[in-house]
């Protein structure tokens, strides 16, 4: 088949790798005028990084090409921005990201609220690896949260390891947040945690924050004729789990599996639903259900989280529970994710 794919993020990078590898002609779109590193950074559970060691090819990839609209969603042509068409297509598969913007006009009666929390967030050098190997978040009730990630070797960091630093923060606040001045943040910050001074000299410009939001994407079906959404452009969620990668990549490879066990692409798509709405549901009602325990003004669910939690953990089904749901294995509704067998019709 000849493929279009929307999106050189995670989600579109490893669906075109695997489809590629089963032998359809795939084309990617992205919106960037270069391809660079952009984001803080990405945890990958064992569904992701087994999705990682089945994929090897090289595709034609089109930078500076926003997608703005489809016609003819039974065989897509892709209408970039500058009134260039491509196609028409056999499939079209949109990986643009949650706050995807052909979405509401490919579907219409999606859902795809913006939580009210999002973070700020900046890529600091580790030099003597106190962060290393460890996510550390750090809480006081629900209303202030710093996350330190390690995200290994960075372009052009000679080598340090380097740390993602985030700071949760109310979107309508963010404007506050600027004007109040970076050394009232900083001073906040230290306050909280200590450790983290040697970060922040590397902090001064508050340009150097990024502001990230989060939506709650909530879509059935995934798709409109032959356009699919995958990753967080079909099912985005809070980053309270940070499922969003991995999700990601066994979208991509479920997909490639779906269409490689049926002919028919319809099949195939139905199919695709199937295998995959039961893990993705499990993470949308669980990172919506955590949402407010990590991100909110609620002073009752911070204090339940930190009483039960740790105890909740040592006891044997429960911590079964919470270890698989953190690996990113679990489906509803009681179920163990499987990964997709080629071959074999689901």
């Amino acid at each position: 088949m000849k493929i279009g794919v929307i999106g050189c993020g995670v989600g579109g990078q490893a669906a075109a790798l695997f489809l590629r590898r089963s032998g359809h002609q795939v084309e990617i779109f992205e919106r960037f005028p270069e391809a660079k590193p952009v984001g803080a950074g990405l945890l990958l559970q064992p569904p992701g990084q087994a999705a990682l060691d089945e994929l090897d090819a090289a595709i034609p990839l089109r930078l500076d090409s926003a997608v703005v609209d489809v016609a003819n969603t039974e065989h897509p042509t892709l209408i970039a921005q500058s009134g260039e068409r491509h196609g028409p297509f056999d499939l079209a598969i949109i990986a643009e990201g949650a706050h995807s913007l052909l979405r509401k006009k490919l579907h219409p009666r999606a859902r795809d609220p913006v939580y009210r929390w999002g973070a700020i967030w900046v890529t600091c050098p580790d030099g003597e690896g106190r962060f290393a190997r460890t996510l550390w978040q750090m809480f006081k009730g629900a209303g202030k949260m710093l996350g330190v990630l390690p995200i290994g070797e960075v372009p052009g960091g000679d080598g340090v390891p380097h740390v993602a630093m985030f700071w949760s923060l109310e979107l309508d606040q963010f404007e506050a947040w600027q004007k109040s001045g970076l050394e009232t943040w900083k001073s906040e910050v230290k306050t909280l945690w200590p450790d983290v001074a040697p970060l922040l000299d590397h902090v001064t410009d508050a340009g150097q924050l990024t502001l990230a939001s989060y939506c709650d994407v909530v879509m059935r079906p995934w798709r409109n004729g032959r356009c699919l959404f995958i990753g967080d452009a079909a099912h985005g969620t809070s980053p309270q789990l940070g499922q969003g990668a991995n999700l990601a990549l066994v979208d991509a490879w479920t997909l490639s599996t779906a269409l490689a066990q049926h002919s028919d692409i319809e099949t195939a798509l139905q199919s695709y639903e199937r295998m995959r709405r039961g893990h993705v549901g499990y993470y949308q009602l669980a990172s919506r259900w955590l949402t407010p325990f990590f991100q909110s003004h609620n002073r009752a669910l911070p204090a339940l989280r930190d009483a039960f939690m740790g105890p909740f953990c040592r006891l044997p089904l429960a911590g079964d529970i919470m270890v698989t749901t953190l690996s990113g294995v679990r489906c509803l509704p009681f179920g163990l994710w499987q990964p997709p067998i080629r071959g074999v019709p689901h």
